[in-house]
């Protein structure tokens, strides 16, 4: 009986932990730093900058899951740019490291449009954490293992498209993946609007949608809308799914603070301290190529 139970307690964390490794990181910060999940924003600003993001889920429940995410990218020519990202999301025993290169070229349409383009490629790592485990056996364990454990490569594509204020982005996280079928398993996609008063330049008014659709999780629809007064911003965020989130930021001389709660509408998630996610991401003074000129890149 002892043995039943532990093989039921193995399926449970192994579904789990499939769960985990199937989707992308879902972030609040996306409107702030679009390299969070398109590589056609890398270098987008010319100069080399950074950011770092964790996501703490459900906080207060024992081995819920939590995602983090670095990247640096910088213009190498006037129309391109590259970055590095590192991704890495644990749930109880289990955890995903990405690890990706990323290539973006940008097309100038005319003065108040262009496109840019980008692709990234790596790999990621699934493992499980088996000196952790306590209740469960590791010869039980190993029954699902490699399932579990493995190492794949992937490639994706992004798309930005700019217009007299106006922003619509494409990104297709797993172009390629041995895990998907065909390149559109996974899809998202973002429109955004910046008002910026005619009379008043310090204030920036940003409605945006993003929309999620995968073959890995049920459709997900963000709305949110962000109001910036000079350095300052606040953001609320609504989902198809009742949960709402609601941030806050600052930039000083380039060193951007942000900081969401969101609060879950579930029984599920009521019942834990909520979701907390932190952004530090900076716009450095040093550039990867000799003509690089700084761009205004808001938020």
């Amino acid at each position: 009986m002892n043995t039943l139970y532990k093989i039921f307690i193995v399926a449970v964390l192994f579904c789990l932990g499939s769960n985990l490794q199937a989707q992308q990181s879902l972030y609040n910060h996306y409107s702030q730093n679009s390299f969070l999940y398109n590589p056609a924003a890398a270098g987008e600003n010319d100069f080399l900058s950074g950011y770092i993001n964790f996501r703490d889920q459900w906080s207060g429940l024992k081995d819920a899951p939590e995602h983090f995410s670095l990247g640096v990218h910088g213009g190498i020519s006037e129309n391109a740019g590259v970055g590095f990202k590192i991704n890495r999301q644990t749930a109880g025993i289990f955890m995903r490291t990405d690890l990706e290169l990323s290539f973006a070229y940008n097309i100038k349409i005319d003065d108040t449009q262009n496109l840019r383009l980008g692709l990234n490629s790596g790999f990621e790592n699934k493992t499980i954490d088996y000196l952790s485990i306590d209740d469960v056996g590791q010869a039980d364990l190993s029954l699902f293992s490699n399932n579990v454990e493995e190492s794949l490569f992937h490639a994706g594509f992004g798309a930005s498209y700019n217009v007299t204020g106006f922003n619509f982005q494409l990104i297709l996280p797993r172009l390629y993946s041995p895990e998907t079928k065909t390149p559109f398993d996974e899809i998202y996609g973002s429109f955004a609007y910046d008002y910026v008063p005619e009379n008043n330049t310090k204030w920036l008014i940003r409605p945006s949608v993003l929309g999620l659709s995968s073959r890995f999780a049920v459709q997900q629809f963000y709305l949110s809308f962000l109001v910036q007064y000079d350095h300052f911003w606040v953001q609320a965020s609504f989902r198809n799914n009742n949960d709402a989130a609601y941030s806050i930021g600052v930039d000083l001389n380039g060193v951007k603070l942000a900081y969401a709660y969101e609060i879950g509408r579930s029984p599920f998630s009521r019942a834990t301290n909520g979701t907390h996610e932190l952004m530090v991401a900076y716009q450095s003074p040093f550039k990867l190529y000799k003509n690089a000129k700084q761009k205004l890149v808001t938020l």
